[in-house]
């Protein structure tokens, strides 16, 4: 977003008018004498056309918007031949000194993964586990809306609704007919997400710095054909998040990142609550810095693995997956005249200050 302007000056227009034209291919391979067809998506690959509107405008200090609306069509898929529009939005407003509303919304596409949308089939776990890709999965739309409250540039309030319209992931899958577990990337029906964030810094002194941030969300993912086993799940989940950094006088630095995150879903799977602790000790012994040795230890406690259940309907699939924790210690010494690189500071003026 760009600078806001300064008092008294003039109302700013811009009408921009874009036009692009992609196209996107096919890549055929032969095995065997068998002719396949293979669909990627390139970002530079052709056969898609866009329209791209732009507008913003920036009145006095107190007021910034900012749009676009793209228009665009994707061929060839065997299950995509439409037309669909992309708009983006971004309001600031300024009611007094130290106080910040923001509006966005924004609107776009993801894209499967080149193995993903391949036509292959890998086995595991001695043929039981099988991992499949999926030549017809097609790119979601994401819509995501946001209204942000902004608190003399520290205390932040987030409301969002996120709308993933054929969100694609990778589920398990056990056959009836037959003793086997198929892994495959699928198109959801759609992920909706409603939440809020909070987001606050607690000072103590100049040797105790903090930032708490707490999302609470509500989840809802629904496929209607998911083989024979449909679903329309939904899930409140919230997570908690906590940095904090202690001087100790100064040459001694100690950094703590932990977060907790209660029980969460993804299609027909349960993921149960987990959390973690990292820790980094940094020590600084010259007056002039060029020595620092650091100690670093990532997940103290082991807890935050995820251990995915899947028990949907007859399904049964417990995938415990376990990572140790990791220390790490580096010892850094700068030779001669060496200096840091200076950076040029963040320009925060958009915060009201």
């Amino acid at each position: 977003m760009a600078r806001l302007p300064q008092a008294g000056a003039r109302l700013r227009k811009r009408l921009g008018l874009e036009l692009r034209h992609q196209l996107h291919h096919i890549k055929r391979q032969e095995f065997a004498g068998k002719q396949q067809q293979v669909f990627l998506w390139q970002h530079h690959s052709k056969r898609r056309s866009n329209v791209f509107l732009h507008r913003s405008q920036q009145v006095i200090r107190t007021k910034t918007h900012d749009g676009s609306i793209a228009h665009g069509r994707i061929l060839p898929h065997p299950n995509l031949d439409e037309w669909n529009l992309f708009p983006t939005l971004s309001i600031t407003y300024l009611p007094k000194a130290g106080h910040i509303i923001q509006f966005d919304l924004d609107c776009d596409r993801d894209y499967p993964t080149y193995w993903s949308v391949k036509d292959f089939t890998t086995y595991n776990a001695g043929g039981y586990g099988k991992i499949v890709g999926n030549p017809t999965l097609k790119p979601s739309r994401d819509l995501s809306l946001s209204l942000t409250y902004i608190l003399h540039s520290r205390y932040v309030a987030s409301l969002f609704f996120n709308n993933s319209k054929d969100e694609f992931r990778q589920l398990p899958y056990q056959s009836d007919e037959k003793k086997e577990m198929e892994y495959k990337h699928v198109n959801f029906d759609y992920v909706n997400q409603v939440g809020l964030m909070l987001t606050t810094p607690i000072n103590i002194g100049n040797w105790w710095q903090n930032r708490l941030t707490f999302t609470g969300v509500y989840q809802n993912d629904k496929n209607s054909h998911f083989y024979d086993l449909p679903f329309d799940r939904s899930k409140w989940f919230c997570q908690a998040q906590w940095n904090g950094t202690f001087l100790f006088g100064k040459h001694v630095l100690l950094n703590l990142d932990a977060s907790v995150r209660t029980d969460a879903i993804q299609g027909i799977i349960d993921i149960p609550a987990s959390g973690y602790l990292n820790a980094a000790l940094t020590w600084k012994p010259l007056k002039d810095d060029k020595l620092q040795l650091k100690a670093y230890c990532n997940d103290i406690f082991e807890t935050g693995d995820n251990h995915l259940h899947d028990t949907y309907r007859g399904q049964h699939v417990i995938n415990n997956m376990y990572f140790g924790r990791i220390f790490s210690l580096s010892l850094t010494y700068r030779f001669g005249g060496y200096k840091a690189k200076q950076h040029e500071e963040v320009d925060t003026s958009r915060f009201g200050k």
